[in-house]
C-alpha cells in the first residue's frame, strides 16, 4: 500500500519514481475506473513511460521549449537522455491508446520562425500526439 505522503515529488522528473507512481496508479484503479490519471514530465524516460501504461496511466504532458533538438538541449541541458527520448515516449501513449500532448513554451525568436513550424509540424506527425498546450512567456524579443 502507498503510505499518504509518498507521492511528494517535483512535477519536473516523476518518472524518476516510476515504480512508485505506477504501485500507485494501480491502487487507484484497483479501486475506480472514474477519471483521467495524467502526469505532466519531461519524457526523458520512456521504459517508464510503458511502465506506468502498464499500471494504468490515461495520459502525459511533456513540456517542450522547442521541436528541434539543438533548441531544447541548449534550454534543458538534458542530462542522461536524449530528445529521441521524448519521442518514444509521447509515441508509447499514444501506441497504447492513450493521450499524449506537450506544454510548448513559446519563445519569440525560436518559436516564430519557418524551422520551428516545420519541425513542430513534423514532431506531431511522428509521434501522433493530440494536443499542444501554447504557454507563452512573455518574452520581449
Amino acid at each position: 500500500m502507498v503510505s499518504p505522503g509518498a507521492c511528494a515529488m517535483s512535477e519536473s522528473a516523476p518518472l524518476l519514481q516510476a515504480p512508485l507512481l505506477a504501485e500507485s496508479i494501480r491502487v487507484i484503479r484497483s479501486r475506480t475506473k472514474r477519471g483521467v490519471i495524467n502526469i505532466n514530465s519531461n519524457g526523458s524516460r520512456p521504459d517508464a513511460v510503458r511502465l506506468l501504461l502498464d499500471a494504468g496511466l490515461d495520459a502525459i504532458r511533456v513540456s517542450l521549449n522547442s521541436a528541434q533538438e539543438p533548441w531544447y538541449n541548449a534550454y534543458y541541458k538534458p542530462r542522461g537522455y536524449a530528445f529521441k527520448d521524448i519521442k518514444e515516449s509521447l509515441k508509447a501513449v499514444v501506441g497504447a491508446g492513450r493521450k499524449a500532448s506537450i506544454n510548448y513554451f513559446v519563445f519569440p525568436g525560436v518559436s516564430d520562425r519557418e524551422r520551428e513550424v516545420e519541425a513542430l509540424l513534423d514532431l506531431v506527425e511522428e509521434t501522433g500526439l493530440h494536443l499542444i498546450q501554447w504557454r507563452n512567456l512573455n518574452l520581449d524579443p
